[in-house]
């Protein structure tokens, strides 16, 4: 869920999915993957209580690089591992370092399960079972490749593993991330004004500012891209709703034109791309 609020964040310009996103994950990765500095017993998801570690009464030890899903089956816990790397990544490509509050977690899950996996294949501890799934590039080319950390039990195993192909939120990880190091990344922002106390100084600092300036962003972007602005702002709403987004009423009947030209058309439930908008504005708009 971290994942799919700082997405939808990112996407719709919306600082408070965003900001929500990013609580989220910050509660629930210390209580995913367990550490020994946490003691005896793993760290509480917040506001829920004890997560359940076991399977049908059984519960592993717990060991460094544990997830909280490793008794249920390797599937889900990488799929849980997964949206969370992938969560950190958007979250490090808008200027927001999540890896660095996490990373000795994230770092330990991954070498506890490379172990287990080919060519390493120590022996699983009971009740236990690791299989190889489509992920881990990304995680592996922050930690080693951008940080030079060393993983080297995983180093072993993502030579056997690639290609990596489609698993719900894992996707097309060796194309997008394997050696690609911190091309076009940016740099960590300072703390901002969300994540502090401070009153606004200005109306720049305001919410109705930051609204003002995410749509004003918007339409330079797309007068370069496209030739004029798509983004606009339809209606007055308050701070809390959405601060810039589509013109719904600009894209729908586009699409539809689409449709009755026989153009191609991105497939629900897919986003519109940024290109495919522009697109969209120059033949039907």
């Amino acid at each position: 869920m971290s994942e799919a609020l700082i997405n939808i964040g990112v996407f719709n310009d919306n600082r408070a999915a965003f900001e929500l996103g990013l609580k989220m994950w910050r509660g629930r990765t210390p209580a995913y993957i367990y550490l020994k500095t946490d003691g005896p017993k793993p760290v509480d998801p917040p506001g829920c209580g004890p997560a359940l570690w076991g399977n049908k009464g059984f519960t592993p030890e717990f060991v460094d690089g544990l997830l909280q899903e490793s008794a249920r089956d390797s599937g889900h816990a990488n799929l849980a591992l997964a949206g969370m790397v992938d969560a950190a990544e958007t979250a490090r490509q808008q200027g927001v370092d999540l890896y660095a509050e996490q990373g000795n977690r994230i770092m330990a899950a991954l070498e506890f399960q490379a172990q287990y996996l080919p060519p390493n294949n120590a022996q699983p501890p009971e009740g236990l079972e690791f299989h190889l799934h489509p992920t881990w590039e990304i995680a592996y080319n922050e930690f080693h490749d951008r940080l030079g950390n060393s993983l080297p039990k995983m180093a072993v195993v993502l030579p056997l593993n690639r290609p990596t192909g489609v698993n719900h939120p894992m996707n097309w990880e060796t194309l997008t991330h394997a050696g690609m190091g911190g091309i076009g990344l940016p740099p960590v922002k300072k703390q901002d004004i969300a994540h502090t106390n401070r009153r606004p100084k200005n109306k720049s600092q305001t919410a109705e500012g930051h609204r003002r300036r995410l749509i004003n962003n918007r339409n330079e972007r797309f007068e370069r891209r496209c030739g004029k602005p798509h983004f606009r702002e339809i209606s007055r709403r308050s701070p809390r709703s959405n601060v810039g987004y589509i013109s719904l009423g600009t894209v729908e009947p586009a699409l539809r034109g689409c449709i009755e030209h026989g153009a191609p058309t991105p497939l629900a439930p897919q986003p519109i791309t940024m290109a495919e908008i522009c697109l969209i504005q120059k033949n039907f708009a």
